[in-house]
């Protein structure tokens, strides 16, 4: 990947410091009580000894009741309603100790009505117990790479109706406007892409609406707005780059893994669950701070275990070097050090990535899984008879829902819907080995598009789409890769096309025109007025801030990386919520109208 001009320091510098201030709100010592899910976004810009500085003594998470000798306690959580219940009862369980503390919740990014109506109805809101907001919108997780870890904004998004979201989205891009310059240009697509558009003129037009708006020369040329709606194929598909298919086979959260590895390495940081026995269970950091994984994180994954060996050849080669130290001039030496600590790190990357590969190897092996992408490669190019036997087969298997149910919808998109006949008899099929909670999940598919009949109503032909947009590249070079279709074998996500024609200034060009129009929702150009002009020089790569409203896969991040350098452009990633196939499907599914996730 490029070196990055644009730098996402100046965000993470204002995520810290809005938090130091609100930690400076309560003097004195104090307890930081954390929901578990936010802890790990928090950990990726505000370290230990930040809080430490601050004042906060001791963490704990928000799972039951416990004592504490801070006369400060600070809850800081998501606004959930099962968070509050558990708020509550701490408070109570310290009312029932004799204890009289100081309490504050800190909401993120915001409270809600109904939460405070809650902490209203169970008597909590009293006036020792303080509420704040805390506008964390972006949270960065790499150098190219934002994300806003809005688990649900997908289905609140276009099943719920919530339209909440898109107010964030616009709120954190008018953040990186003030911090980064006004974006000159915004193109999208979808019907979520242009209220955002809307809403980020909106935005800017009242911020400025009593006085000068402050003049900064833009680092970021446009904004490309994408509606996950306008591309439900890709997520579904199986990625097979290395870090795609870290995260489909073990999840990646928070940019982390966690993974029973055998022989895994002696300091690597254990998970709390404990271990197993013959295999240790390890979380490991997975960002470009780490050298190795930063070099090999987005290759094909068959292409991994020759570099890996290559890397590990090389670390031999400079620890072999230690021999020929009496030759070095002391100065050679200082370096020869400083090299040896560098690679003892490297080593221990090595010997993790070289013991995960091994595990993604033996399950890409195996035949079940190889089945399964031979399956959805025949539906991309069409083939649907081969698909619908193997469908029965795994749903008389009862074979997990989900996996179930991406093979489904990824059979109605790529046919425009699927026959009436057909589809009763895989819902009567499903409800038959699922049971009849499955019905309130076939619902939401069918609510989303996903899992229909044919309609003249609906936007596009899947195999139009395929030819306007190239999705289909036969041709794929695996060992020297020539195109983005290389992460999924054979398809190039159509999200990653779409930015494409944006990046190269064809999205008035009446072919691109005539392609857009095929995808449902409207088509977003604007150009925003009174912004500096970019000073274009001999060096400078043109950058492009990519949004993905409703989530966005790592294959479509090693995509646009890859498409970055093919074509000297820079682009920043930002999306709600880091998905893949599994955890799109996880955010519809719902069991005795209650979803799981």
């Amino acid at each position: 990947m490029m070196d990055m001009s644009v730098s996402l320091d100046a965000l993470r510098e204002y995520a810290r410091k809005e938090l130091v201030d609100l930690l400076n709100e309560m003097r004195g010592g104090k307890v930081l009580v954390l929901d578990r899910q936010f802890a790990a976004a928090l950990g990726l810009f505000a370290e230990i000894q930040l809080l430490k500085d601050h004042g906060v003594e001791k963490l704990y998470y928000l799972e039951g009741e416990f004592e504490v000798t801070c006369q400060n306690v600070i809850f800081m959580v998501r606004p959930q309603l099962h968070l509050m219940e558990r708020i509550g009862k701490v408070i109570d369980f310290h009312r029932r100790k004799g204890a009289r503390k100081d309490y504050s919740i800190i909401f993120v990014p915001h409270r809600t009505v109904i939460c405070e109506h809650v902490l209203q109805e169970q008597g909590f809101l009293m006036p020792n117990v303080t509420l704040y907001d805390y506008q964390l919108d972006l949270i960065p997780y790499d150098a190219d790479l934002l994300s806003m870890e809005l688990n649900h904004s997908f289905s609140d998004l276009n099943l719920k109706g919530d339209h909440t979201v898109l107010y964030r989205i616009a709120c954190g891009i008018a953040k990186l406007q003030n911090l980064y310059g006004i974006i000159p240009h915004i193109k999208g697509k979808g019907e979520h892409a242009k209220s955002v558009a809307d809403m980020i003129i909106k935005l800017r037009r009242e911020s400025f609406a009593d006085g000068e708006e402050a003049v900064i020369v833009p680092e970021i040329d446009q904004l490309i707005l994408i509606d996950r709606q306008v591309d439900l194929v890709s997520p579904i598909c199986t990625p097979l780059t290395y870090e795609g298919l870290i995260d489909e086979l073990f999840g990646i959260k928070c940019g982390q893994v966690e993974v029973e590895l055998e022989n895994a390495a002696d300091d690597a940081a254990p998970a709390e669950d404990g271990e197993t026995e013959g295999l240790r269970k390890v979380t490991q950091t997975l960002n470009s701070s780490d050298k190795l994984y930063h070099e090999v994180r987005d290759m094909y994954f068959m292409n991994l275990g020759p570099n890996l060996t290559k890397i590990g050849m090389d670390i031999k080669r400079t620890y072999e070097e230690r021999g020929n130290m009496r030759q070095k001039s002391t100065g050679e030496m200082k370096e020869f050090v400083r090299k040896l600590n560098v690679l003892k790190e490297d080593h221990r990357s090595l010997e993790f990535h070289t013991n995960l590969a091994k595990k993604i190897e033996a399950i890409t092996h195996d035949p079940e899984f190889r089945s399964r992408i031979h399956v959805e490669q025949g539906l991309l190019l069409g083939h649907m008879e081969e698909a619908n036997e193997y469908l029965e087969m795994a749903i008389n298997k009862q074979e997990p829902l989900k996996k179930v149910l991406r093979l489904l919808c990824l059979k109605s998109l790529c046919s425009n819907g699927i026959p009436k006949k057909e589809l009763d008899f895989f819902r009567r099929e499903l409800l038959h080995s699922y049971g009849y909670e499955a019905i309130m999940t076939l619902m939401n598919l069918e609510k989303l598009g996903m899992f229909r009949q044919p309609s003249d109503s609906a936007p596009g032909n899947w195999k139009s789409i395929k030819q306007a947009f190239r999705l289909i590249v036969d041709d794929i070079d695996e060992k020297n890769p020539q195109d983005i279709a290389y992460t999924h074998c054979m398809y190039a996500p159509l999200s990653v096309r779409l930015v494409e024609r944006a990046a190269r200034n064809l999205w008035s060009d009446p072919a691109t025109r005539k392609a857009l129009a095929q995808l449902p929702g409207p088509t977003v150009e604007i150009r925003q007025e009174g912004t500096v002009p970019i000073p274009h020089g001999a060096n400078r790569r043109p950058v492009s801030l990519v949004f993905y409203i409703g989530g966005c896969t790592f294959a479509e991040i090693t995509a646009l990386r890859f498409m970055g350098e093919s074509i000297g452009h820079e682009f920043i990633i930002a999306t709600t919520k880091l998905i893949n196939g599994d955890s799109l499907i996880d955010s519809v599914i719902e069991m005795d109208g209650v979803h799981i996730v």
